[in-house]
C-alpha cells in the first residue's frame, strides 16, 4: 500500500520534487532495512522506524523534525492514496485564495453532493479539508509551531478538527480543490487494531478535543 502511494506521487507530477519522509511504525517491515529496500522501493525517502504504541500526531512531529528541505509547503498525508496525475498543478492554480489545501476524492466526495465549484472554503470537515491528506504553506508555522497544529494529546481522530481550529483562530483559510484528485483507499489498518485500542485513537479523542478546544480559544 506505502509502495503504491509512493509511486502515484512521484508520477502524478513531472515539474515537482517531492522529499519524502515516510514514518514506519510496523515493526515486521522496519526490521534490518526491510522498508527501505524491498516494501517502499523508494530510494530517495527517507524512512524513519518507530515504536511505542500508536500517536499520529507524534508520529508526525517526528518526520517534521527530519525535514530536510527548504520548501516554502508541506504535505502531509495517511499512505492509503492513489495520487491522480497533475493533482499539485490543480492546487496550485488556486494557491494565492488559501493557506492549506485538500484534494478531491472521487469515491468519498462523490457522495456529498458538493456544488460544481473549481474551490470549497471554510473549516468544515470533508467538505472542506480531509485530514489524510493536507498540502499547505509553511507560512502557517510562523505565528505557531507545527507542534501546536498537530499535538500529542491526539492519537488520531479530532486532530483534523483541532487542526482546522487553530488554522481558524489564526485567520488562515482552508479550501477543497475540486480538479486535484487524490483517491483514499480508506481505513485498511483499523482491522488490525484491538478494540480498546481503536477506542482510544477514535472516538476517546472526544473529549481532548473539547478541552483544547476550549484552551485555544481562551488564549491570545
Amino acid at each position: 500500500m506505502t509502495r503504491k502511494c509512493l509511486s502515484t506521487l512521484r508520477q502524478s507530477e513531472a515539474n515537482f520534487k517531492f522529499n519524502v519522509v515516510v514514518v514506519e511504525s510496523n515493526p515486521n517491515i522496519t526490521k534490518e532495512g526491510f522498508a527501505e529496500r524491498i516494501l517502499f522501493n523508494d530510494p530517495e525517502a527517507l524512512v524513519l522506524a518507530v515504536t511505542g504504541k500508536f500517536n499520529y500526531n507524534q508520529f508526525l512531529q517526528i518526520g517534521y523534525e527530519k525535514i530536510k528541505s527548504d520548501s516554502k509547503f508541506l504535505l502531509i498525508c495517511n499512505n492509503d492514496l492513489i495520487f491522480y496525475k497533475g493533482w499539485l498543478t490543480e492546487i496550485f492554480k488556486h494557491i494565492d485564495r488559501a493557506d492549506s489545501f485538500s484534494p478531491f476524492c472521487p469515491t468519498f466526495h462523490k457522495s456529498r453532493y458538493l456544488k460544481q465549484q473549481p474551490i470549497y472554503t471554510g473549516y468544515g470537515l470533508w467538505d472542506n479539508l480531509v485530514g489524510w491528506c493536507i498540502f499547505m504553506k509553511k507560512t502557517i508555522f510562523v505565528r505557531t509551531r507545527f507542534d501546536q497544529y498537530f499535538p500529542v494529546e491526539f492519537n488520531f481522530w479530532f486532530q483534523d478538527n483541532y487542526y482546522l481550529e487553530v488554522l481558524k483562530h489564526n485567520r488562515f483559510k482552508q479550501c477543497l480543490v475540486r480538479n486535484s484528485l487524490v483517491l483514499h483507499l480508506g481505513s485498511k489498518s483499523h482491522s488490525l487494531i484491538s478494540k480498546d485500542e481503536l477506542h482510544r485513537m477514535t472516538n476517546g479523542s472526544k473529549a481532548i478535543f473539547d478541552k483544547m478546544k476550549t484552551k485555544l480559544n481562551k488564549s491570545s
